[in-house]
């Protein structure tokens, strides 16, 4: 059997890491923002053609049932909650789990409706549904140009609509996921078109990072969304090239990260019970105790450690590693 890659997991680790230090340490959005874009870049570079009723049979289910256990596992904290802290929540709980993470746009009336990083894990589900019906659709081209006339619909929604199930999100997010694939299929990390498209890509990331800012989950790309998709490409290309460089699997460090990119999913599901608890739902942040630097970098240590401790769990329990977060050594 092939070895897996570690490249790609250790990429996903340091997404990852990022999503934590973001909902942590208050940092320059358009630098953090990038950490979902290089997920669904990663999701796309391996995305394989398949025929919407075999994504849907086989496919989708390993996105929705980790999405629906999550809602489930919370609905019991939710209510222990609620009796700890007198507080009346559950009714917008049960609203932002229908909507599937649906907050979106900046009207007041829509901002109850949250529920964290899930929205990656609808958006994802999304995402694979759309590539699936994209499939009868064999030039390439004209491919693309409906990605990116569904990633502009969605910029032009994000302020007037709530989010169902992310798939607003997942409308932008699609051209990231394409970006990955035509990669791939194209060899640009290796060929010699890479040494025509990294410069391009890397000079897009470096002008969103310092002129501009982007949420893929908002669909907010303020210096537009073609400029925004080859920026994802740079931030994917820079990452690839720095892991390949330095990465030492047998490195503890990498080892970690490693560890946490394999069981990403599962880093997002359990992410979302810290960052939904601790923000959303009630009152309380453990880590506003910490106001200097130092004690705000222990803290982060803490909400990693708590998603470390998930994804060991997961992976020491047959059932939940390959029946509910669908994941095979």
């Amino acid at each position: 059997m092939k070895e897996r890659d570690c490249t790609f997991d250790i990429m996903k680790g340091i997404a990852m890491v990022l999503v934590i230090m973001s909902h942590t340490i208050l940092m320059p959005n358009p630098f953090v923002y990038w950490r979902s874009v290089l997920f669904f870049v990663i999701s796309g570079y391996f995305a394989k053609e398949w025929p919407v009723g075999e994504f849907l049979q086989k496919g989708a289910k390993r996105l929705f049932i980790p999405y629906v256990v999550t809602c489930l596992f919370m609905l019991p904290l939710v209510l222990l909650g609620e009796f700890l802290l007198d507080v009346d929540v559950l009714k917008t709980v049960l609203k932002s789990m229908a909507w599937g993470a649906g907050r979106f746009g900046y009207a007041d009336k829509y901002m109850d409706i949250c529920i964290g990083p899930l929205w990656f894990v609808c958006a994802s589900t999304w995402v694979r549904i759309v590539w699936a019906l994209l499939q009868k659709i064999k030039k390439e081209l004209f491919r693309g140009v409906i990605i990116v006339l569904f990633g502009i619909a969605a910029y032009k929604l994000r302020e007037n609509t709530i989010n169902p199930w992310s798939i607003f999100s997942a409308f932008g997010a699609l051209g990231f996921f394409y970006c990955g694939f035509v990669v791939r299929k194209y060899d640009v990390l290796n060929s010699p078109k890479g040494k025509v498209v990294i410069p391009i890509a890397v000079l897009c990331l470096v002008y969103c990072i310092y002129f501009s800012s982007m949420d893929v989950n908002y669909c907010f790309y303020k210096k537009g969304y073609i400029v925004s998709l080859l920026a994802g490409v740079g931030a994917f290309m820079l990452l690839y090239a720095g892991v390949k460089m330095f990465a030492d699997k047998n490195v503890r460090f990498w080892k970690f990260l490693n560890f946490i990119g394999r069981y990403s999913l599962v880093a997002f599901c359990a992410h979302s019970v810290d960052q939904c608890l601790n923000v959303h739902w009630f009152p309380f942040k453990f880590w506003s105790f910490f106001t200097t630097d130092f004690e705000l970098c222990c803290a982060l240590i803490l909400r990693v450690g708590f998603v470390a401790l998930g994804c060991y769990l997961v992976s020491k329990n047959k059932f939940l590693k390959e029946r509910i977060f669908f994941i095979k050594d």
